[in-house]
């Protein structure tokens, strides 16, 4: 990386996995191939982003990605509209 790790954290954990990119690439490179490998990369470097050490935590205390209780959820779902 021309760079280093550290400026191209952001690129790769903002991007959607949409596959836009590789489909408007005139050179039809497969960035989203590249990404997924620099995520990799930087987390086999041990940086991962905090939202996404958050969402991890989440995920493993709660169940989901909200930061909720399950419990919660099934409150919701028995409200009738």
């Amino acid at each position: 990386f021309i760079y280093g790790l550290d400026r191209a954290a952001p690129l790769a954990f903002t991007c959607l996995q949409c596959g836009r990119c590789k489909s408007v690439c005139p050179m039809e490179i497969d960035i989203p191939e590249m990404i997924l490998k620099l995520r990799k990369t930087l987390v086999e470097s041990g940086y991962i982003p905090p939202p996404v050490v958050n969402v991890a935590r989440s995920i493993e205390e709660y169940g989901n990605p909200y930061g909720v209780p399950e419990e919660r959820g099934e409150q919701n779902r028995t409200q009738t509209l």
